[in-house]
C-alpha cells in the first residue's frame, strides 16, 4: 500500500474485518525456557523462541494468543 492509501486507513472509523488462517499458538513465553538446554542443531527454534520473546516484552502478546495469516481484509 503506498502511504497515502495507509493515512487515509488510519483516520477512517469503519469497522475491519480480517479473515484468516490460524499459523500456531502462543504456548508458554518464558525467558528461562529460551535459554535452557541450548544445543547448535537448536539454533533455529533458538531465534523463534528469542523472538517471541521479544515480542512478549515490547507487545501485548500472551499465552494462547493465536498468530493468524490473513486472507482477506475488508472494511465496513
Amino acid at each position: 500500500m503506498t502511504s497515502a492509501q495507509l493515512r487515509m486507513l488510519s483516520l477512517a472509523q469503519r469497522k475491519i474485518t480480517i479473515l484468516g488462517k490460524i499459523e500456531s499458538q502462543i504456548d508458554a513465553i518464558d525467558p528461562d525456557e529460551v535459554f535452557q538446554s541450548f544445543t547448535p542443531h537448536m539454533i533455529p527454534q533458538f531465534f523463534s523462541r528469542m523472538g517471541f520473546f521479544v515480542l512478549s516484552t515490547v507487545s501485548n502478546i500472551t499465552k494462547n494468543d493465536r498468530l493468524i495469516k490473513p486472507l482477506a481484509i475488508y472494511f465496513n
